[in-house]
């Protein structure tokens, strides 16, 4: 049995991050691999989750708000690190270059993404995500993501050192197929893990927030940076419904005035909300695709120019992404297209 490791961003607390990583290595274990997740975090985002508030400030008024919201989130991480330890099945953690790499060396495969793994301005200049050439094991990538339109020197010279080298590419965008073309590399382009896995599996997967009703009606809002329109669109609509909007971040951060902020969602609870909700506002694209599987209305407004990820979702979907907010019946979606779709990343996926 061929064993593959998964160098993704396994260990964010984020919504997205989490799910695309299920997703792929319940696909991949599915169809006969030994597959796990490889615990490796960057030094420059080791601090990002941590509920230690003096990891972030010495301020006194810092740390008091921090304390306090840690306070509430305590129930919110531990879905997160319940999540990570037991349907992720990460093992021992690897901090340095050297461990990675001896790591990687132990499989049999190694698949880099989903996810912006090639975006340095969230790793910083590290090659250990474009699989650097003493990576012995065989390389590929899955729906891997620059999550930008352009990329820097850096990126380039990491590109064309690193990627030659792997048997097989597949990214998740349009324009980062691009990106290597523009650089000699060819890369086929493939749907996000999530749309590996049938909306069967999403339900039996997707489980109820404790603070939710059962039969609750609801709008929810979900973000990762303040977005005022989508916020006050959100909260004319649940008003004029007569029914609460419930907002939320996946560190339980406050980014809004109106709504109900919940602090007991994780990855499956998370799944449960979009998929239960009248009405879904955001501007994430993993709460986009989610919404795509469960045929959701859906509006979005895209955030720093991070919108060429949905826009690509959207093509391949016979969709197009208009400029601002704007609202998207995406139960007009044919099945038959999001099973084309999940075709791609399947036909990548069937032989390794």
């Amino acid at each position: 049995m061929m064993r593959i490791g998964i160098l993704t961003f396994h260990f964010a607390h984020n919504y997205g991050a989490l799910l695309q990583a299920y997703a792929l290595k319940c696909y991949l274990t599915q169809h006969g691999y030994d597959t796990s997740i490889i615990n490796y975090t960057p030094e420059k985002l080791r601090k990002e989750y941590s509920m230690n508030p003096f990891v972030y400030s010495k301020n006194p008024k810092v740390l008091l708000s921090l304390s306090l919201r840690n306070y509430r989130r305590r129930k919110q991480n531990r879905l997160f690190t319940q999540f990570q330890n037991n349907e992720l099945g990460v093992k021992k953690k690897i901090f340095t270059s050297e461990e990675l790499i001896a790591a990687m060396n132990t499989y049999d495969m190694v698949s880099v993404g989903s996810d912006q793994v090639w975006n340095t301005n969230i790793t910083g200049n590290i090659k250990c995500y474009f699989l650097e050439k003493e990576v012995q094991a065989k390389k590929i990538s899955y729906a891997a993501s620059f999550g930008t339109d352009s990329i820097c020197a850096y990126q380039k010279n990491a590109i064309n050192e690193c990627l030659p080298l792997y048997s097989k590419i597949s990214v998740r965008e349009q324009q980062a197929k691009k990106i290597l073309e523009e650089e000699k590399i060819g890369a086929e382009l493939v749907c996000d893990p999530v749309f590996l896995i049938g909306r069967e599996e999403w339900d039996a997967f997707a489980r109820k927030p404790e603070s939710v009703a059962e039969d609750s009606r609801y709008v929810l809002l979900y973000g990762l940076s303040r977005n005022e329109q989508l916020e006050k669109s959100a909260a004319r609509y649940a008003e004029s419904e007569g029914i609460p909007l419930y907002v939320i971040h996946p560190t339980a951060q406050k980014l809004t005035r109106k709504g109900t902020l919940l602090y007991d969602v994780g990855p499956r609870e998370f799944v449960w909300l979009i998929r239960n909700a009248v009405k879904v506002y955001s501007n994430s694209f993993h709460a986009t695709a989610v919404s795509v599987l469960y045929g959701k209305t859906l509006v979005y407004d895209a955030v720093n120019g991070l919108g060429s990820r949905v826009a690509s979702l959207f093509d391949s979907l016979g969709m197009n992404l208009r400029e601002g907010v704007n609202e998207y019946k995406l139960s007009l979606i044919s099945e038959k297209k999001i099973g084309d779709y999940a075709q791609t990343g399947k036909a990548f996926l069937s032989n390794l």
